[in-house]
């Protein structure tokens, strides 16, 4: 049981690792090296295999432009001011000046050969919109006819208007104009010439999020002073028209050294609601300096348009490496992983090439040339020619157009209202510029990374846990029939053991020892005609058996064991006795016979009793971990696998009272966590933290967006993605009813103010003579505590959200949907553990949903203990890694 608690994360952190096997990449080096193609000695260990990836998700990222131009569209106007547009050197690409006259993205042009054993392909086609224009229409309101999607994106980027170089021909008449103004007034003193002021704020759009924190945080006496200093200096940039560029950068500089006091201060303050207040302030502040800085730089970064123009050396190159991997056990792996197929095809002439799908192509493959999974072996075996080459042949067309003013504006809304939309446009910028030639945006791409890709899951599981799920050890007799000392040896043994499992610090994976203590009681016999000799024996022995759980796999060490004891002489019999002198004399030679082969004896019994105890720990332990890493790999990857999800592990690791574990479950188009996530009791003996990404995360892997489907369809391919076939619809739902789901943000839920939210965004609603488009169904889930059982139930009735939703349109809604979302269904978080007797005592002693993340964490029961956010506690130690 101790294993299955292990194995949870087990599970998770290593998803894909343990299908296929181990990679001979020594061997294809060898080969090489004998055709003088490769000068390469590998080291003669055996070489982990290449981390496997998720299939590309091209739909989304094919179309981005189009997602970017229907989130501008929303964002709100500049009321009373004119924004110029700056000029720039870099022309529009193709893509852009295509958006004009957009169409329906074509089908996937690459098709995928590398396809990993979890993902399942979707069994039906998605249904799509017939044109682009109708998709925007659903998306957001039209923008004016005749309007360019570039002066929409300056437009809505809020920056200040900045003064068009004039013209030295006009510099002289301007100049001559004065000076005869002067003439005519003589008695006028020459005016300073005044430089003219911004038409507005330096920072738009105004961080509303940020600033209502900061006013929140004011009324604290701990945090007044450090957020009116953070207004003082963030308010004149985003609310007033006139502060210079030089005055902003000091201003930026001041706010830099702020957000490090924030952080640290925040870890000194005892209330965890204002500890995780201050927390959020700070680390706001902190994602939005870095975007600040550059914007207000002397030239902005941008990317150059022939940063993203293809290469005429690809294909010559990939002739090579085909050469170089031809021919070798793992070279197909390799193909693979290098997705080598598809970028041939990306690069053949006459082929008629989808930019967005060939840009996320190339992203996929440089990613996966940098994963850090990749043993060092295999990084330099990609480090050498010519797989060295391709790294820097893709980099051109994995990058593309980047607007740092988009990319502001994009991340205010992301962190105002959430969604995977804005997410996608966010990560794909962010890869953009991690690949372009401009370190500024390089830095920043790694500063996003860091923000808005942390890890969204933490799991941290307490040694006192682990202790208590062990099952409840059983005394056990046996006969014994041995050979020991070369006699017979007949008998009863009764063995007792204590299991307990103790953690051994590790910083990179998960280590702990399971250790039994058992001690066995035998009353034997040996029979060597004519005398039989009585003994009595006590042993100890301990075994220990080594379980490492790292990202590279599950490591389980050969148990070792030892044994001590005594030997008790308890008499001797024999046949003679009877007879008098004879039987005496025969009682005696028993005697001094065992005690002549007692050492012996006892050495042989010593190394019986350890042998018998490691090899009843391999044989009880070994197939248990088996059993239950199968029982995972049904139960939590395969669903992973069907929604298309990534897990990678961030951090691992042990100490002496816990193991902790981080993840990020994201895909490379997608966001994880950027708030800080609630810490945990001290006490706790289990802890979890899930933010609402990994949720919205998952749910997009039901490829929901844009289909249309009856409510029975809707339900069958929720059960099959979530792995259960077999699952029932409700009796009453409407069997004609028909949905059609919006082309973005289909299913997605958020957590905050201590409840869950899920939202459905439909297209339309087809039931009878009835069509209902365009609305949004918002559901919420508050938790219950019962004991140990914690669950979320339907806080309110459904509300609907929509434009046009008139009386009958919401009768119809809620009489359709509410079969869907009955008030009945409950979501169990925790369930199953009120009856189980090894956690008396505990109870759940944290549930807190907000900021979009839920805690939770069970401790030792207290008669005035509750689960929600108390006024002060102490957290656990491993909480600030």
């Amino acid at each position: 049981m101790a294993g299955l608690i292990c194995l949870v994360a087990l599970a998770i952190s290593t998803p894909y690792i343990w299908q296929h096997p181990v990679l001979n990449v020594h061997e294809l080096m060898a080969r090489q090296q004998e055709s003088h193609l490769l000068q390469y000695t590998p080291a003669a260990q055996e070489l982990q295999e290449l981390p496997a990836r998720v299939p590309l998700n091209m739909d989304m990222l094919r179309d981005f432009c189009g997602t970017v131009q229907g989130i501008v569209d929303s964002l709100p106007d500049v009321e009373g001011e004119a924004i110029a547009a700056p000029t720039s050197n870099v022309e529009p690409s193709a893509d852009q000046a295509n958006l004009t006259n957009l169409s329906e993205p074509s089908p996937p042009l690459f098709k995928r050969t590398y396809n990993p054993p979890l993902i399942v392909e979707p069994l039906a086609p998605i249904v799509r919109v017939e044109n682009e224009s109708d998709r925007l229409a659903m998306l957001m309101p039209r923008r004016p006819k005749g309007e360019h999607l570039s002066e929409v994106l300056i437009q809505t980027a809020s920056v200040p208007a900045r003064e068009k170089p004039v013209p030295v021909s006009e510099q002289s008449n301007t100049e001559a104009e004065k000076s005869e103004s002067q003439k005519a007034e003589p008695n006028k003193s020459p005016s300073v010439e005044v430089k003219a002021e911004p038409t507005c704020p330096l920072i738009r759009p105004r961080p509303e999020q940020l600033i209502e924190r900061l006013k929140a945080l004011s009324a604290a006496s701990t945090t007044a002073e450090w957020s009116t200093q953070v207004l003082e200096y963030i308010l004149p940039l985003t609310d007033e028209i006139g502060t210079t560029v030089d005055e902003a950068r000091e201003k930026l500089a001041q706010l830099r050294t702020l957000t490090t006091e924030g952080k640290d201060g925040s870890r000194d303050v005892r209330d965890p609601g204002l500890q995780q207040l201050w927390l959020q302030a700070a680390e706001g502040l902190e994602r939005r300096l870095g975007i600040w800085e550059l914007l207000l730089a002397d030239e902005p970064p941008t990317v150059d348009a022939h940063e993203y123009e293809a290469s005429g050396t690809l294909m010559p190159l990939l002739g090579d490496i085909a050469s170089l991997l031809a021919g070798t056990s793992n070279g197909e792996a390799w193909r693979d992983y290098l997705l080598l197929d598809q970028i041939a095809l990306a690069t053949s002439e006459g082929v008629g090439v989808d930019r967005h799908a060939r840009l996320t192509l190339a992203q996929e493959v440089l990613s996966r040339l940098a994963d850090s999974r990749l043993t060092e072996q295999q990084q330099e075996f990609i480090a050498r020619e010519p797989l060295a080459s391709l790294g820097r042949e893709l980099r051109p067309w994995a990058t593309g157009p980047v607007e740092l003013n988009t990319l502001l504006a994009l991340l205010e809304r992301y962190e105002a209202q959430g969604g995977h939309r804005y997410a996608a446009a966010i990560a794909q910028l962010e890869q953009r510029m991690r690949w372009s030639n401009n370190q500024q945006l390089q830095s920043l791409a790694e500063e996003m990374h860091e923000q808005y890709r942390g890890t969204n899951m933490r799991i941290a599981i307490s040694k006192e846990l682990m202790n208590r799920m062990i099952p409840e050890q059983h005394i056990r007799t046996a006969p014994v029939r041995e050979s020991i000392a070369g006699k017979r040896v007949k008998g009863r043994s009764r063995t007792s053991t204590d299991v307990e499992v103790e953690l051994l610090p590790n910083e990179d994976a998960w280590q702990f020892e399971l250790q039994a203590d058992g001690r066995v009681y035998s009353r034997t016999r040996s029979e060597t005609w004519p005398v039989r000799v009585h003994n009595a024996a006590r042993y100890e022995y301990e075994a220990d058996k080594v379980i490492t759980i790292a990202p590279e796999g599950l490591k389980v060490a050969r148990a070792k064991s030892t044994a001590r004891g005594r030997n008790e002489f308890l008499g001797a019999d024999s046949q003679f006795d009877r007879v008098p002198i004879l039987g005496a004399m025969f009682r005696d030679l028993g005697k001094n016979q065992n005690q002549k082969n007692r050492h012996q004896a006892m050495s042989q019994v010593k190394a019986k009793v350890a042998y018998q105890a490691r090899s009843r720990m391999d044989k009880e332990a070994d197939p248990k971990l088996t059993e239950l890493e199968q029982r995972f790999q049904d139960r939590v990857l395969a669903p992973f696998g069907n929604l298309a999800l990534a897990a990678e592990t961030v951090d691992m690791h042990t100490t002496a009272k816990r193991a902790v574990m981080q993840l990020r479950l994201a895909n490379l188009d997608q966001l994880a966590a950027h708030t800080p996530r609630p810490s945990a009791p001290a006490d706790s003996v289990l802890s979890m933290q899930l933010h609402e990404t990994a949720l919205n995360n998952a749910l997009a892997g039901l490829e929901l967006e844009g289909r249309r489907m009856t409510l029975h369809e809707v339900h069958a391919l929720l059960a099959e993605k979530m792995g259960y076939e077999n699952a029932q619809p409700p009796e009453d739902l409407p069997a004609r009813a028909i949905v059609e789901f919006a082309p973005y943000d289909a299913v997605h839920v958020s957590f905050a103010e201590d409840r869950l939210e899920l939202v459905m965004n439909i297209r339309e609603l087809a039931h009878g003579r009835d069509k209902i488009p365009n609305f949004e169904v918002h559901t919420f889930h508050r938790p219950v505590v019962d004991g140990l059982t914690v669950k979320l139930v339907q806080d309110e009735t459904l509300q609907f959200a929509g434009r046009n939703l008139r009386t009958g349109h919401r009768v119809v809604l809620h009489s359709v949907m509410g079969k869907l979302f009955s008030r009945a269904d409950e979501i169990a978080v925790l369930k199953r553990l009120q009856s189980d007797k090894r956690l008396t005592g505990l109870m759940v002693t944290q549930l807190v949903i907000d900021d979009g993340w839920l805690g939770l964490a069970l401790g030792p029961a207290a008669a005035q203990r509750t689960a929600w956010r108390t006024p002060t506690y102490q957290v656990e130690e491993e909480s600030v890694r």
